[in-house]
């Protein structure tokens, strides 16, 4: 078993930004989003190599800290969209490899 802990900030530019994160398989544990401003709303989601979007989470305010507990394969893509404020957001996911 391992651990990856994926920290990125991305920038939302017209409200959406998103981030690619290579990923063979295993359970997506914890996921925290952090504006650069407390008072920015977003909506978060991840979606899979298959282009479905298997995690989502809408009209976060700040910071979203959730533990999903959700199985992946294969590359994911997370978006920041709707954001009401074009900044930065510091990404934090923790997934758990299983080999």
């Amino acid at each position: 078993m391992l651990v990856y802990d994926a920290k990125n900030t991305i920038t939302a530019a017209s409200g959406t930004a998103t981030l690619n994160i290579p990923v063979s398989h295993g359970v997506i544990d914890h996921i925290q989003v952090t504006a650069n401003t407390g008072t920015t709303t977003f909506d978060f989601k991840i979606t899979n190599s298959r282009s479905v979007d298997f995690i989502v989470y809408n009209n976060n305010t700040g910071t979203m800290n959730v533990k999903p507990d959700t199985a992946t394969r294969g590359a994911i893509t997370v978006t920041i969209d709707n954001a009401s404020v074009d900044e930065d957001f510091v990404i934090y996911i923790s997934i758990i490899e299983k080999h």
